[in-house]
């Protein structure tokens, strides 16, 4: 994967819209290590909690960082996936970035 500086900061080239939001609200550099929201394990996924073709958006209170197991369980069951909602709008938004 390469790496680019984007607008005076460095940035992977491929990084989708909604994973650059995700890292700039966070304020998250492309080597930082991220925790899946759920058990705290590694995070591999940003998952749209309502999927961009339902009309999600890519804004942050939309977005989770999930580990694998999480993610694809969160595809299989909406149960779990209403319950990831409960954990977003239980995050603290500092400066309603």
């Amino acid at each position: 994967m390469s790496l680019t500086i984007c607008a005076g900061a460095l940035q992977r080239c491929d990084m989708k819209k909604h994973v650059k939001n995700y890292y700039k609200h966070f304020e998250l550099g492309v080597d930082d290590i991220i925790l899946c929201e759920h058990c705290e394990a590694r995070a591999v996924d940003i998952h749209h909690l309502i999927p961009k073709s339902q009309l999600g958006s890519d804004e942050i209170e939309n977005l989770i960082a999930l580990c694998r197991s999480d993610h694809e369980l969160a595809h299989a069951s909406r149960a779990f996936n209403d319950y990831l909602k409960e954990i977003v709008k239980g995050r603290t938004f500092i400066n309603n970035r």
